[in-house]
């Protein structure tokens, strides 16, 4: 079982800022050192697949945001173009 967070552009108006919040994201992931992968996919989704909850559960702490306040990501940048996050257990 692995955990998932899913970023998906939903209108692509504003890439660029995406992307900066992407690799926010992905250099808080390689400082934390947490065994962590990501990927893009063709539809601009970047992943970030965790092995275990373990280690999920430790990247939410280490970047230090409220649980809540990541859900409601795609809430606050809704204006460079709806990103829309999903938590998923596989």
């Amino acid at each position: 079982m692995s955990y998932v967070i899913n970023y998906c552009i939903m209108n692509k108006r504003d890439t660029e800022q995406f992307a900066k919040l992407t690799i926010q994201m992905y250099e808080r992931i390689r400082k934390s050192k947490l065994n962590a992968w990501t990927s893009w996919s063709s539809d601009d989704t970047f992943w970030i697949v965790f092995p275990n909850k373990i280690m999920y559960e430790d990247f939410l702490l280490f970047i230090d945001e409220p649980h809540e306040e990541i859900d409601q990501i795609g809430e606050k940048y809704k204006d460079i173009g709806s990103i829309r996050i999903i938590w998923e257990e596989h």
